[in-house]
């Protein structure tokens, strides 16, 4: 899975270091997170400009709602599906 940031800006964290990844809907049903699990041991890179908070167990990579991503979290939770296979995780509601 490769992130950008500012357009030049670039995180890769390698498909056998995760476990899992999925779209959450937060306590607020109008906001969701894309979140990575990563796999026990697996060491993700740190990255100054790409601060993940540790949420829900996992990574929150993102906050959908906070970034301006023109599609809906369904469809982004099914491209991920698409994309992903068995590492990707239903979309939930944690809170």
């Amino acid at each position: 899975m490769t992130i950008s940031a500012f357009g030049r800006q670039r995180l890769h964290i390698p498909w056998g270091d995760m476990d899992r990844v999925g779209v959450v809907s937060l306590s607020d049903p109008e906001e969701h997170a894309l979140v990575l699990w990563s796999r026990p041991g697996a060491a993700i890179p740190r990255s100054m400009l790409l601060p993940f908070r540790r949420r829900y167990g996992g990574l929150c990579i993102l906050t959908l709602d906070k970034y301006r991503i023109k599609t809906s979290p369904e469809q982004m939770d099914q491209a991920l599906a698409r994309y992903a296979g068995r590492r990707h995780t239903q979309m939930a509601m944690l809170r």
